[in-house]
């Protein structure tokens, strides 16, 4: 919140405090797991416009010649993905406000934006079910991914991710 639309999603997470904390290891450090010779700890999911960290995984890229594993791989992390994508769907149906710009001050939109939060929440412990199927995300496009994948700091979590999914049998 705070960031005007036209703001890329990837952008808004480089300019916020969860980027910081992250990348300085004052969030999602611990706890750790030793699999295949990699380190994995917590992490975000994200679609292939983000950027791959140790923390934060996404999609491998998709140039036309992906193996199966990495395929099923995709697939499953979309499938990840898609369940905070409805939860937002879901919010934003029920909270219509959410759907355009909201016109009060900057500085009382995070607030709105938590009462619509608490309240969604509270609806959904009452037992107050809300299905809006128009509100879907479109899905995202994974040839979108950047460009210098192997470069970036969080390939060798990406591969060991991917190890250990197809050891469990998951891929």
């Amino acid at each position: 919140m705070g960031y005007p639309g036209s703001i890329h999603d990837a952008r808004v997470l480089r300019l916020s405090g969860i980027f910081d904390l992250a990348e300085n290891e004052e969030i999602l450090s611990a706890p750790t797991r030793m699999v295949y010779g990699g380190l994995l700890r917590p992490m975000l999911v994200g679609d292939s416009a983000y950027p791959l960290k140790n923390w934060l995984i996404k999609p491998f890229s998709n140039r036309g010649r992906l193996s199966p594993q990495k395929r099923r791989f995709n697939e499953k992390l979309s499938a990840m993905r898609s369940v905070i994508e409805r939860t937002f769907g879901l919010l934003k149906g029920r909270w219509r406000l959410l759907l355009k710009k909201i016109e009060q001050s900057h500085t009382s939109v995070p607030r709105s934006v938590t009462a619509a939060r608490v309240l969604h929440n509270f609806c959904i412990m009452q037992g107050d079910s809300f299905d809006d199927d128009d509100d879907r995300p479109p899905p995202d496009n994974e040839n979108d991914a950047h460009e210098d994948d192997e470069a970036q700091d969080g390939s060798a979590t990406h591969q060991t991710m991917l190890d250990y999914l197809l050891s469990q049998g998951v891929l």
